[in-house]
Order: structure tokens, then C-alpha cells, then sequence
């Protein structure tokens, strides 16, 4: 599948990068029926028409049904982790799984504080295109998280909001959830948030809950909670 992102008429070009994998690395050939999606739901299929190093065309020869529906959308802060190959595994997995957002938030004890969106929107990009989806992820600017919780505006999207922190009297995603709801969660660093970020979070109506009795690394925790609500969805039909 290739990732045309400004799909609008029959015949597409795709662009330079696109086109290097299709020419160079897939081998395609002129007349080869590929399939094309917008990541915004679109999916195509189209023929090969012209093959060049930095440019090849494919013309539209089908509108495919959607498919893999997001039943409602799926927002996760996560705190960068100090390894740029765990955060990057991450935003992966968590794109096969089905998350809609992702906003990079930085804590008092986040360990990273530069992340290079282009290297990490080419990894979502490329995430979408192996399993298959045609929805890509929306990958948000970094903010910090106390800011973050006083943006209204993005926080009345979301009705559940969910904030997993070490606590044993925090309940668990499936006491609170509510099938086909847009959902916010919070994935802190590994040294947690702090007592401060916590309160002003339950201040915006975020939920706490537990994750389990083991202490789960930043980028497990958040790949557990995408995984659960995905399944929880799913179980409730």
C-alpha cells in the first residue's frame, strides 16, 4: 500500500520518497494494480502508468470500501522516553493497534527534551502502510504537560480521560469505560508524574487507574491502554 496523502484526482503522482520505494525497492512495473490510501479512511486501488526513480503515476481504477473504522478516536499523551528507539517502537505498535492522536508531553521528570517529528511522522507513516490501515495517526506537536491541561478547547473533545499512575487504590480501564466515547489518556515517565501533575489532572476530570500490580516501563504502559481500549470496543460490539 502507498501513502498518497493530497489524493484527489484520477491520476496521482506519487511523491518523491513514495516513489523511490515503489520504483527501487518494490520493483513495480507499469500496468502493476497497487492500492493507495489518503489516511483519512480512503482506499484505492490504481494501475501504473509511468515508473521513473522520483516520480511515479498511477491512475484510479477503483474506490475501495472504508474499513477498520476507528469507532471513536483515541488520544495519548505519552512522555518521550530517554531511548529514541523505545519511544519510536511505540508510536509503531500503537499505530497497528488503532490509535487516532498522539501528542509527545513533557513532565518535571520527562528525560527527553528535542524529538525530531519528521523522523517520528515517517515511522507512523510507514506503520499504516505495513498493517494495512488507512487512518493515520494525527502526531501532535510536543507540549508540556501542565499547558496541555489548560487547553479547553482539545480537552472537551474527549468525554473519557484516563490517567494511569502508581497508586494501589486506582481502578482499572474496564471499571470506567464507556463503548464509542472519544478518549484521552495520559502515559507519565518512568519516574511517574508528580503529585503536582497528578492533581491537575484529576482537576480536568481525568480518571486514575492501575495498570496491574507490575511497574510497566512509559512506552508498555502506553501500548497496554491503546490495546485495552481497542479491545474493549471490540468485546462490546
Amino acid at each position: 500500500m502507498f501513502y498518497a496523502p493530497e489524493l484527489r484526482e484520477q491520476c496521482y503522482y506519487l511523491g518523491e520518497e513514495e516513489s523511490r520505494h515503489c520504483s527501487q525497492v518494490l520493483r513495480q512495473k507499469v500496468g502493476d494494480v497497487v492500492l493507495l490510501t489518503d489516511g483519512l479512511g480512503g482506499r484505492y486501488e490504481a494501475k501504473l502508468t509511468e515508473v521513473l526513480p522520483k516520480r511515479c503515476c498511477f491512475v484510479i481504477t477503483e474506490a475501495l470500501p472504508e474499513y477498520n473504522v476507528p469507532s471513536a478516536r483515541l488520544h495519548l499523551g505519552v512522555a518521550p522516553t530517554k531511548s529514541m528507539e523505545r519511544f519510536e517502537w511505540f508510536l509503531e505498535k500503537a499505530t497497528e493497534i488503532g490509535v487516532t492522536d498522539i501528542t509527545p508531553i513533557f513532565t518535571q521528570r520527562t528525560e527527553r527534551s528535542r524529538l525530531r517529528l519528521d523522523r517520528l511522522e515517517k515511522i507512523v507513516v510507514s506503520a499504516m502502510k505495513q498493517c494495512m490501515t488507512c487512518y493515520l495517526p494525527h502526531l501532535h506537536e510536543p507540549v508540556e504537560l501542565l499547558r496541555l491541561l489548560k487547553d479547553d478547547n482539545l480537552l472537551s473533545r474527549y468525554s473519557q480521560r484516563f490517567i494511569p499512575y502508581v497508586n494501589p487504590d486506582n481502578g482499572t480501564i474496564a471499571q470506567y469505560y464507556q463503548k464509542k466515547q472519544h478518549t484521552f489518556i495520559l502515559i507519565g515517565p518512568e519516574g511517574d508524574f508528580t503529585a503536582q501533575e497528578v492533581g491537575a489532572a484529576l482537576a480536568k476530570n481525568f480518571v486514575p487507574i492501575s495498570l496491574g500490580k507490575n511497574r510497566l516501563r512509559t512506552e508498555t504502559a502506553a501500548i497496554v491502554c491503546c490495546h485495552t481500549v481497542r479491545l474493549l470496543e471490540e468485546l462490546a460490539g
